[in-house]
């Protein structure tokens, strides 16, 4: 549950990667904004994620320590998702690893 007492589905992605300096945190959801040099590094990834994200009143929150990693928090209220809070309520939550 959230601060308000509201429901919401979080899903939480880490990487133990190079990390986004501070002062970069605020523009990686710009369109066209990106670090990487390079045929196919438009920079739309992040912003069109958080279109989808923000369409679905969702929210996405970034953080990061240089030469440590980076989280990234997905929540969505879980009544605005099909079928509503009862689809979720009953499910564990779950870790999935990877490496990629």
């Amino acid at each position: 549950k959230s601060a308000s007492g509201q429901h919401n589905i979080q899903i939480i992605l880490s990487d133990t990667g190079c990390g986004i300096p501070e002062y970069e945190i605020e523009k990686v959801f710009d369109p066209f904004y990106t670090t990487k040099d390079g045929c196919g590094n438009a920079g739309l990834g992040l912003s069109i994620s958080k279109g989808i994200v923000d369409k679905h009143q969702g929210m996405i929150r970034l953080e990061s320590t240089v030469n440590a990693g980076t989280h990234v928090t997905i929540e969505f209220p879980a009544n605005t998702l099909h079928g509503g809070f009862d689809n979720f309520k009953n499910m564990d939550s779950h870790v999935i690893a990877s490496k990629a």
